[in-house]
């Protein structure tokens, strides 16, 4: 079992979800009350660039889950991947911090790492989370010994 990955999912806000979806579908019916006003090209352009939008949100926010191995944490927000070991990591807290991440939620943890950078993620079983990469980082220390 050690040698497994566990993979935590992001907690998802309600309302994060309900803007991701409302931002670019509003050009939906933007476009098509364009166009029935007479504004054909406009209305289409309205509708494909909320197209756009929404493929962009997709790309850049789905799945997002974070991976840990016995070594390493992955952080996966769509296309975007950030792989570290469990090493770097010298402290973890909770935090409602709005900077721009790859979480879905405001329910957050601040990972700060060896490096003088901050990860900031969104679990949704934060407790378990938190348990687990203590646990990974306590059998590397051992095996380091």
């Amino acid at each position: 079992m050690e040698n497994e990955e566990t993979v935590f999912p992001s907690k998802i806000d309600w309302w994060v979800g309900l803007l991701m979806a409302l931002v670019p579908f509003i050009h939906l019916p933007l476009g098509v009350m364009v166009m029935v006003k007479g504004q054909v090209m406009f209305g289409f352009i309205l509708i494909f660039w909320g197209m756009i939008v929404a493929a962009i949100i997709a790309a850049l926010s789905f799945p997002c889950r974070y991976v840990l191995s016995p070594t390493t944490l992955t952080i996966r927000s769509g296309l975007v991947t950030d792989s570290f070991s469990l090493s770097k990591i010298t402290g973890i807290k909770k935090s409602r911090t709005a900077q721009a991440s790859p979480a879905l939620s405001l329910d957050r943890l601040e990972l700060s790492l060896n490096d003088d950078t901050k990860r900031v993620i969104s679990p949704s079983r934060q407790d378990e989370f938190i348990a687990a990469i203590e646990a990974a980082i306590q059998r590397n220390a051992k095996a380091d010994q």
